[in-house]
């Protein structure tokens, strides 16, 4: 009975850690979209982008590009392709 408990605790104790890191079953891509979507819409502002480190997507033209609507937001599939196929200065 113990085993059965301290097996259950530390699997939870792992799902919480990866799912803190962005792990969890998301995807890459899925986790840096979450942690910029601080509104929880399914879009990226540009204020939200500037969150975003390592990446250029806060910088106007650059969001604008990867903008594919027009409307002033950034997809999930936007940031998808923007991540696929952004070029290292952007």
């Amino acid at each position: 009975m113990y085993r059965i408990l301290l097996v259950t605790a530390l699997a939870l104790s792992y799902s919480s850690v990866t799912h803190a890191l962005g792990g969890g079953g998301f995807s890459l891509e899925e986790g840096w979209f979450n942690q910029a979507d601080i509104s929880r819409n399914q879009q990226i502002t540009p204020t939200e982008a500037k969150r975003l480190k390592n990446f250029n997507l806060g910088d106007p033209q650059v969001f604008a590009k990867y903008d594919k609507s027009g409307e002033g937001v950034i997809t999930y599939l936007e940031f998808v392709e923007y991540v696929r196929l952004r070029s290292h200065d952007e």
